[in-house]
């Protein structure tokens, strides 16, 4: 579990957070800190602009928080840019962005910085990844399978989805052992909870809302 002190000072600093649909930096920084992930990867985007001269650089003085927040917490990091991408192509959207991979020994952070060394910002092993991530071995093998060894969200009885639990699963869950694959849903829920109660809400209001358009 995370410490109550760590809770606080990521409580401090939440508002100069990255802070993504879905709460993913907050989330995944918890369960790295709490042992449950080896590596996590954020992305910071700057406002966006038309062309790639128009988009304003990331604030430098939210880059120094960031950096300082991470340090404060005893977490390494490793930055990769910024650049500037294309998020949109109708009409063309241009950012500026800096990847961060986190970890918390210089072992994982290696290995965090080989499979997120893609300018695109995509992983470059799928199995790697989901170790780093700290997804369960069958949701991996499965997902490594492919053709139908992961389960998709229609698949899953709709008294499993409406459970608390579902919301803190991050992984495909395979078709074999999801009942034992939700309860590290479970697990992380309860960490989420005891470190950051507001991260905690955020997360779950944000997945039924997410849940919710999909149905509709």
């Amino acid at each position: 579990m995370v410490s109550e002190d760590t809770g606080h000072i990521i409580e401090a600093y939440r508002p100069l957070l990255p802070d993504s649909y879905l709460t993913d930096e907050k989330f995944d920084l918890i369960l790295l800190l709490a042992g449950e992930k080896r590596g996590v990867e954020w992305q910071l985007f700057s406002e966006s602009g038309r062309s790639e001269q128009l988009v304003n650089p990331i604030d430098s003085l939210r880059i120094v928080q960031l950096e300082t927040f991470l340090t404060l917490l005893g977490v390494l990091f490793s930055p990769l840019g910024p650049a500037i991408i294309q998020v949109s192509d109708a009409p063309p959207t241009f950012v500026e962005r800096i990847v961060y991979r986190l970890a918390i020994n210089p072992e994982n952070l290696l290995l965090m910085e080989k499979l997120w060394s893609d300018p695109k910002g995509y992983p470059k092993d799928g199995v790697l990844h989901g170790e780093l991530s700290g997804f369960p071995r069958t949701a991996i093998k499965a997902f490594a399978q492919g053709g139908g060894a992961t389960l998709t969200f229609g698949s899953l009885p709709p008294d499993v989805v409406a459970t608390e639990a579902y919301a803190f699963v991050k992984f495909n869950m395979s078709r074999s052992h999801w009942r034992d694959e939700l309860a590290v849903g479970e697990r992380w829920a309860r960490i989420i909870k005891a470190a950051s109660p507001f991260v905690y809400a955020q997360r779950r209001d944000d997945i039924k809302r997410y849940l919710s358009n999909i149905r509709d």
